[in-house]
């Protein structure tokens, strides 16, 4: 992070111009798609996925003669906003803190199994893809001896954001969910995401598994290469279909954790939400990745992490989203 926060007069650069500012020796590693945004420092101021109550509705301003005016994001929580379209930072604060990214995390298991693996593949499920699962954690409920294939667990993780689901991809693409491990800190070092540390392949709360906004951004922009993550993300439900452990076939029908896909909450008007990411445990709070367009086609991407339940992080989403309107 130092590296980049040297830089902080610079907004968005071409991979070109930013690996021109990283000694030689040093500046292999990182993706060609690395982007450096402006810091803002913090000052002094005057899966398991789990599901904190949601029973409050969508905040608005109905005081206010402007629709869309939400108000200005809590300075105290990481959030980013970045114009894919145009490739420009719109808004961000605290960018590059660490903090736990609770099943954002999935995102990285996602961009491996759509690397390395074949979505053709038929799994046939162990005990081992419940390694480590706390009570209470969000699973598909698929038992040992289940056989399915590597695009329906992917669908399931991301829609679902099922736990022994991300376990079993890794299990399939590294072999094992430790070795699957070091995959994925692999590929964060390639991609430039020097904020981030990964130890499972969930996001349930484990020591040394941290990421930051910016670095969860880089990744997302690289799963936007690959179909099926785009697709995938912007499901607000999926039936998987699988041979179950007696040999008959099953299927079963997924609603995604995004509350924006049922209509629980409403983006700012002139927004629209396609889908996203989301994120829930004891340490990183409730979090959110959205991926939005506005009325004219633009494509963004939006990140609001640690708030304390979900009423607040649909607030904080909108007020970041409304600044597309600004």
């Amino acid at each position: 992070s130092a590296m980049l926060i040297e830089y902080s007069d610079l907004n968005i650069l071409s991979s070109s111009d930013v690996l021109s500012l990283i000694p030689a020796q040093t500046s292999e590693p990182y993706s060609t798609d690395i982007a450096v945004i402006d810091y803002t420092p913090e000052t002094d101021s005057a899966e398991a996925e789990t599901d904190p109550s949601s029973d409050t509705t969508a905040e608005t301003d109905t005081s206010s003669d402007t629709q869309n005016d939400y108000g200005e994001p809590s300075s105290e929580t990481p959030g980013l906003l970045v114009d894919m379209t145009n490739n420009e930072v719109l808004y961000n604060n605290l960018p590059y803190k660490e903090v736990a990214p609770a099943s954002l995390t999935k995102m990285m298991t996602a961009l491996l199994t759509l690397k390395y693996g074949n979505l053709d593949d038929s799994v046939t499920l162990t005990s081992e893809m419940n390694q480590d699962m706390i009570s209470g954690a969000q699973v598909c409920g698929f038992v040992p001896g289940d056989t399915i294939t590597v695009k329906e667990l992917l669908y399931s993780m991301l829609v679902f954001s099922g736990n022994d689901a991300a376990n079993a991809l890794a299990i399939h693409v590294g072999g094992s969910i430790s070795a699957f491990v070091d995959m994925m800190n692999e590929e964060a070092n390639l991609l430039g995401a020097v904020n981030t540390h990964f130890s499972n392949p969930s996001g349930l709360d484990v020591d040394n598994h941290y990421s930051s906004a910016y670095d969860l951004y880089l990744i997302f922009n690289a799963c936007m290469a690959y179909d099926d993550f785009s697709t995938a993300i912007c499901q607000p439900s999926y039936t998987t279909h699988y041979t179950n452990s007696s040999g008959d076939a099953a299927s079963v029908t997924f609603t995604s954790t995004n509350l924006y896909m049922d209509g629980t909450y409403s983006s700012p008007d002139g927004v629209t939400v396609y889908g996203g990411k989301t994120g829930t445990t004891e340490a990183a709070g409730a979090c959110l990745l959205a991926y939005s367009h506005d009325d004219a086609g633009n494509e963004y991407v939006s990140l609001s992490l640690g708030s304390a339940d979900k009423p607040e992080l649909y607030s904080q989403m909108n007020k970041i989203l409304a600044k597309i309107l600004n």
